[in-house]
C-alpha cells in the first residue's frame, strides 16, 4: 500500500473517531440537576469603571480697569502658571481685553451665555456697569467658613451692598475727589461729603452743584 494511501486511511480513521466520540457525548444521559440552594448565591463583585473627570476651566476677565499694561499682564500670566501648576482639576484661563473694548466684549459674552467666571481688577464704576450680573458670593463665604479677617475691614464694606456681596478686595486703590473750597464758599454751597454714606450725595447732585459753580 502506498504511503499516500496509508495517510488517507489514517486521516479517515481519526475523523471517524472524532465523529463517533461527539455522537457518544450527545446521547450520554445527563446527570440530575443539583439541588438548588435555598438562598440566592452572593453575586461576584464587579469592577466599576472609573471615569476621569475633565478639569474645570475658569475664565479670568481683565479689562474693566487697570491690568492691561504689559507689566501687569506678565504678572497675571505668572499667577495663572503658578495656579495651574498646583491644581489638576482646575484650569485658569486669562482673557485680557483692552479697556475701550471691555463693555462690548463682556456684553457679547453675556448674550452668548458664556460669561467669564472672574472679573478683576474692577472698581466701583466697573461694578456699577453690570451690577445685576454679579453673583452674590456671601453664601460661598458662609458655606466655606472663609475667614475675612485677613482683609482690611473697609475694603470688605466697599464690596458689600444691601442685597449682595459682589467680590473680595484685591489690589484695592482709592478714588478721590478734589474740590476748591474758595469756589464753594463764594457760591454759598456746602462742601461735598468727606465720608462714604454720610449723605445722599449722588452723581446727579454733583453734576447739579458743578453747574451752579460754573455760572
Amino acid at each position: 500500500m502506498g504511503t499516500k494511501l496509508r495517510m488517507m486511511l489514517v486521516l479517515a480513521m481519526i475523523v471517524s473517531m472524532v465523529a463517533l466520540y461527539g455522537c457518544a457525548r450527545a446521547v450520554e444521559p445527563t446527570a440530575a440537576p443539583a439541588e438548588q440552594p435555598t438562598t440566592a448565591p452572593t453575586p461576584e463583585p464587579t469592577a466599576t469603571a472609573v471615569v476621569a473627570k475633565e478639569p474645570v476651566t475658569v475664565v479670568w476677565f481683565v479689562g474693566f480697569g487697570t491690568g492691561t499694561d504689559p507689566g501687569q499682564i506678565e504678572a497675571h500670566e505668572q499667577i495663572v502658571k503658578e495656579f495651574n501648576d498646583s491644581h489638576e482639576n482646575i484650569v485658569l484661563e486669562l482673557l485680557t481685553v483692552p479697556h475701550e473694548e471691555h463693555t462690548a466684549k463682556f456684553s457679547t459674552m453675556l448674550a452668548a451665555g458664556t460669561p467669564p467666571d472672574l472679573v478683576m481688577p474692577i472698581g466701583i464704576a466697573g461694578v456699577a456697569e453690570f451690577f445685576d450680573e454679579w453673583m452674590d458670593i456671601q453664601p460661598l463665604i458662609d458655606g466655606d467658613g472663609y475667614d475675612l479677617s485677613d482683609f482690611y475691614g473697609p475694603t470688605i464694606d466697599l464690596h458689600t451692598y444691601p442685597d449682595k456681596v459682589v467680590g473680595l478686595p484685591m489690589g484695592v486703590f482709592p478714588s478721590v475727589l478734589f474740590y476748591n473750597e474758595d469756589i464753594f464758599d463764594a457760591a454759598g454751597l456746602d462742601y461735598p461729603p468727606h465720608k462714604f454714606g454720610e449723605s445722599d450725595w449722588t452723581l446727579n447732585e454733583m453734576t447739579s452743584v458743578a453747574a451752579e459753580l460754573s455760572l
